[in-house]
């Protein structure tokens, strides 16, 4: 009877924590604005060349209208036209924020490490604060094209005068099963 009813929590806590977990996946997609990187694989991508990044994030840390989550370094990838970088390094922490104060919605993601030392940045705001109907990603799968966004921070740097800069044409949220194809189109049609 006692290894019944420790069976039984075991199962329960295991639910509950499938539950808080909730991995879900961020995907950019859009095209590379300018470039003034010295040097790294990136330093001959031109502008209009196709850009991704990629990366999954869980264990949600809610804190009101203003969440964090941690990235899953081994899932990051960024894409810059022939070029991919894998992973990333320190633990970065992914902020959403939903009618934050006066402030509104955001999604941001600052100063990773990526291959060859680059730092990269990602930040979505909206003033108004109608993007995003939670901090909880759960509860925001969807495509959220550029105009959504009062501003876009979208970058690469190497140091503080030498960036590529990232020009946004949709942003998605969902569980990474959705979300598995490299394929731009199939990602687009996955949330039609």
């Amino acid at each position: 009877m006692i290894y019944r009813r420790k069976l039984v929590l075991y199962t329960i806590l295991m639910l509950a924590a499938a539950m808080v977990r909730a991995d879900m996946c961020i995907v950019a997609v859009g095209t590379v604005g300018s470039n003034t990187l010295l040097s790294g694989p990136l330093v001959g991508a031109q502008p209009g060349d196709p850009a991704e990044t990629r990366f999954n994030v869980s264990n949600p840390n809610p804190l009101g209208e203003y969440w964090s989550y941690s990235v899953e370094e081994s899932s990051f990838r960024l894409q810059v036209g022939d070029v991919t970088l894998y992973g990333c390094e320190a633990s970065p922490l992914l902020f959403v924020m939903n009618d934050f104060g006066q402030t509104g919605d955001g999604l941001f993601l600052t100063d990773v490490t990526i291959e060859t030392g680059y730092l990269f940045h990602e930040h979505f705001y909206d003033s108004s604060a109608s993007v995003f109907t939670s901090p909880d990603l759960t509860l925001c799968v969807g495509s959220y094209p550029a105009e959504d966004f009062d501003s876009s921070y979208w970058c690469v740097e190497e140091c503080w005068y030498a960036r590529l800069v990232l020009d946004l044409e949709i942003l998605y949220i969902g569980p990474p099963g959705v979300l598995h194809s490299s394929s731009w189109a199939a990602l687009k049609a996955s949330f039609r």
